[in-house]
């Protein structure tokens, strides 16, 4: 998964030649049901995260009422993964942000 940012080039070269997929695509994982429910969770907790000077963390109190609510049994897991993801994404919002800024953060300093 750590491949992510190439995924449309892979998925372009498999749309372009069915017939021999990129080697990364073929070994690509299946995620489990329970994987894709923390997927969704997390997708629904991002939209709901806060902006200022750009996208803030996702709270631990929506991260463990989203836990609760959908009935996820261990909370504490839960909010470990959630906030994994998140800094994950962050650390992307945040790399997109300097290169279109030109390497200036939006608070005017040089990254």
């Amino acid at each position: 998964m750590r491949w992510g940012e190439y995924v449309e080039t892979f998925e372009q070269m498999l749309e372009d030649d069915p017939e021999n997929p990129p080697a990364a695509l073929a070994q690509r994982e299946c995620i489990t049901e329970a994987q894709f429910q923390l997927v969704v969770a997390f997708f629904h907790l991002s939209a709901s995260r806060g902006v200022g000077m750009g996208p803030c963390p996702i709270s631990v109190s929506d991260a463990l009422a989203y836990a609760n609510a959908a009935g996820f049994c261990d909370s504490l897991r839960f909010l470990a993964v959630i906030r994994e993801a998140d800094t994950v994404y962050l650390e992307h919002v945040l790399k997109d942000t300097k290169k279109s800024n030109g390497g200036y953060s939006k608070h005017g300093g040089r990254n």
